[in-house]
């Protein structure tokens, strides 16, 4: 299979982005929303087999840890689950290491433990993880 110089450029130039919660895209779950003053949660398809997620939201009132936040669409899901460490924060003068569950089914869950934090995203899945050696 041969590509042409064309094909080769848009599949390494990727994507354009994709904005959770926006006409035609996933929808967020419960709660969960931009924060209107940081960059909106979005996806991307950036080179084979790598997808980027990136974004600032927030739980709101209702929505705790371990409440998903989006759906990942098909071709956008890793082929098992998986944790990426990602940074949360309160208004509050603490932070916290936190990290996203990523499921095959494209579920993309937090789990952190402070009271509605802002979750600083900025993660690479791979939808074909490497083999245990």
């Amino acid at each position: 299979m041969s590509m042409t110089t064309a094909g080769f450029a848009a599949l390494a130039a990727g994507e354009g982005w994709h904005y959770v919660g926006e006409a035609g895209e996933p929808a967020f779950n419960s709660t969960w929303a931009n924060i209107s003053t940081l960059p909106k949660l979005a996806f991307r398809r950036r080179e084979a087999g790598v997808v980027d997620l990136q974004g600032t939201v927030t739980p709101g009132a209702s929505a705790v840890t371990g409440t998903a936040i989006f759906t990942l669409p098909e071709g956008y899901r890793p082929s098992v689950k998986s944790y990426i460490p990602i940074v949360a924060h309160t208004i509050a003068p603490a932070n916290e290491g936190c990290y996203l569950i990523v499921g095959a089914d494209g579920v993309v869950t937090p789990n952190y433990t402070l009271t509605t934090p802002q979750l600083f995203i900025y993660a690479q899945i791979f939808l074909t993880t490497p083999d245990v050696a």
